[in-house]
């Protein structure tokens, strides 16, 4: 079976003085790995965008944040402008960290930043005069609680311990902005606790507060969530033709394939493609939701390789088996094989491949339950494939001899359009 790439990520809660859950911290988790080992400027970058794909579907929000505010780390990309910041990250608390060195850039970027409506977080500061211009910026300052065993130096030259120092930072902070909620991280005991309460710190993180929880998921990202979308309507028979369209023309790159191969000689045609819309009609539904699948499964398995081409001709294969077998609804039919397929070939559920898309109820009916002729087609198809997801034999299923014979036909045009969808 063709494997899945997976979206690991930390979650470690933020409390109030009270214990009062405020939000979350969420930290890049490399795969099997309980923390981030990362060296490179652009394996930092790679990490901030899954983090922030993670908040954007990956997971759900229920999943990560049960309705609190997500902290994430920004990279110096991000604050500039060289990165983008999708829409619908606005109740993200971004952190500027303390390997961004703070200048002219830096700082148009954070103003930026504000007036989009982003939350600031100046993290780890340790009074670094270069990050001093950022704290009137921020929402909040995060503070690092040091080992019990380190000792500091205090203005005058003075050995303190560490709750002197997280102090003398709490005054540097409440100096240049006095409304700035204090986190304090590496919170490992009550007695931590205790202390920076009683010097006032506003907010809690750390191990006594709670140890970071690695989530894994499918990776369901924006544009795959839009190739689903598309891949549903097309599902449809009373999809307008102008809604199909605009879903298409919301993938610049889906919109260049199917235009290219409209122009290609897999297509005949006389006259030159005018537009999006005609290159739609000149394709078929049919194979544009073949396009939709090859996102959504390429972008989880690579499709360029053999892995990718043998993931994208099963799911294909498993859409033309059941469409033969319910001729009646033949393209809802084809719709059920590629999310089922695809469901299985990210290594997702379908429940939590219908989560991130709105499907018609006989759709989901036929997906979940089996139910209605296209359900009771893709029982068919997953017992000829043996698949795990097979359910029990009911009495209407057609008869596992017609089933094998649509699926060794699907099987076969399912190659050849994989050979051309990956040419």
């Amino acid at each position: 079976m063709p494997h899945s790439t997976h979206v690991r990520v930390g979650r470690q809660a933020i409390v109030d003085r009270d214990l009062n859950l405020v939000g979350y911290e969420l930290l890049f988790r490399a795969g099997g790995a309980d923390a981030a080992n990362l060296h490179s400027q652009a394996e930092h970058d790679a990490a901030t965008s899954q983090v922030l794909t993670a908040v954007l579907g990956d997971f759900g929000d229920r999943t990560l944040s049960t309705g609190s505010r997500f902290f994430v780390n920004l990279t110096r990309a991000f604050v500039v402008g060289e990165l983008p910041l999708a829409p619908g990250l606005e109740d993200v608390v971004l952190e500027l960290t303390e390997e961004i060195v703070v200048d002219d850039e830096v700082m148009a970027g954070a103003h930026r930043l504000r007036q989009r409506g982003f939350s600031l977080a100046v993290d780890d500061f340790e009074g670094e005069a270069h990050r001093l211009p950022t704290l009137p910026l921020a929402q909040f300052v995060k503070l690092v609680l040091p080992p019990a065993e380190d000792v500091f130096l205090d203005a005058e030259g003075r050995l303190v311990d560490r709750f002197d120092h997280v102090e003398q930072l709490i005054c540097v902070v409440r100096e240049h902005n006095p409304s700035a909620l204090i986190v304090v991280e590496r919170v490992e005991s009550l007695e931590d606790f205790q202390r920076c309460r009683a010097l006032g710190v506003d907010l809690f993180q750390g191990y006594w507060v709670q140890r970071p929880v690695v989530h894994e998921s499918a990776s369901m990202n924006p544009a795959r969530v839009s190739a689903l979308r598309l891949l549903v309507a097309l599902g449809d028979p009373d999809t307008p033709t102008a809604e199909v369209e605009r879903l298409v023309l919301a993938d610049p790159a889906l919109s260049f394939r199917v235009l290219r191969l409209a122009s290609s000689s897999a297509v005949a045609t006389l006259s030159p493609v005018s537009s999006v819309g005609h290159a739609i009609a000149l394709v078929g539904r049919r194979t544009l939701s073949s396009w939709a699948a090859l996102t959504v499964v390429g972008a989880s398995t690579g499709a360029g390789g053999g892995q990718g081409r043998a993931a994208l001709t099963f799911v294909l294969a498993r859409a033309g088996a059941v469409a033969r077998l319910a001729v009646d609804r033949s393209q809802e039919a084809y719709t059920a094989g590629l999310l089922s397929g695809t469901a299985e070939a990210m290594g997702m559920s379908v429940d939590e491949l219908l989560s991130t898309v709105n499907v018609p109820d006989s759709l989901r009916g036929a997906l979940t339950e089996f139910e209605g002729p296209v359900g009771t087609a893709l029982a068919a198809v997953l017992s000829t494939e043996a698949s795990p997801a097979a359910p029990a034999p009911r009495g209407e299923a057609s008869s596992p001899v017609e089933a094998g014979r649509a699926y060794a036909r699907a099987l076969s045009e399912a190659a050849g359009l994989t050979a051309m969808l990956t040419s």
